[in-house]
């Protein structure tokens, strides 16, 4: 099924008839946690898509395309240093965190947490590409996920596989894919405050695995702002 902006009209409406903060509200917050976590990656500059497409990439410089809802670690590059010779770049696995949109809204840890197989799928933000491979494939074949998945799927794009899990898709209320679910779900339209709630309680029994402790800051925020909207 496919998505537009205007799927989220109806959500939108409801939302900001229903809850404490608007929808925009709680995007804008999202947003800023987003931001703060870029811009603690490690040997990193966070660029708009407009700022990076008015620069020519070095061969070896590596460039990470990101949603502005989601998380990176901040060792990310530091982590992705070693075996990325003459290579296009790398791919590492994708925590998802928020709703699960084939059910209704749960309230369990697992429900809300999980570590995405590290295969051959390309995510929003869980690959990289060098300046190399830019200036070989062009900005358009590598800028969205699914253009990459086709390159790669093709052969034409050739990155490193790392297995670690370096980034966060992060599913939260407000994002596109949310608005179908969500306004199908009876207990949503009937008590939103509790799906909310009850949200906020699963990702508060959240326990990061070793090595995913960074996911602990933005992980509170998107904590306290579940609980804002539903205040």
């Amino acid at each position: 099924m496919g998505f537009s902006e205007l799927s989220l009209v109806p959500l939108i409406e409801f939302w900001n008839s229903s809850l404490s903060l608007t929808y925009q509200e709680f995007r804008d917050r999202l947003q800023q946690t987003s931001l703060s976590n870029y811009r603690s990656v490690n040997n990193s500059h966070c660029l708009s898509a407009e700022e990076f497409r008015g620069l020519t990439p070095d061969a070896d410089d590596l460039v990470v395309f990101v949603d502005d809802d989601d998380w990176l670690s901040p060792d990310l590059f530091g982590r992705l240093q070693s075996g990325l010779d003459n290579s296009d770049g790398a791919i590492w696995g994708s925590v998802r965190i928020g709703i699960d949109f084939g059910s209704p809204p749960g309230a369990r840890p697992e429900d809300v947490f999980q570590l995405r197989p590290i295969d051959r799928l390309i995510y929003t933000n869980n690959y990289a590409v060098t300046g190399r491979a830019l200036h070989r494939l062009g900005y358009d074949a590598l800028f969205e996920h699914g253009a990459a998945q086709a390159e790669f799927d093709g052969g034409s794009f050739q990155p490193v596989t790392v297995p670690e899990y370096l980034s966060v898709a992060n599913k939260h209320p407000c994002c596109l894919m949310a608005a179908g679910p969500l306004l199908g779900s009876p207990l949503f339209i009937t008590d939103p405050r509790a799906v909310l709630a009850q949200f906020a309680g699963a990702l508060e029994a959240v326990e990061p695995p070793p090595g995913l402790e960074w996911i602990t800051t933005p992980l509170q925020a998107l904590i306290s702002l579940v609980k804002a909207a539903a205040s």
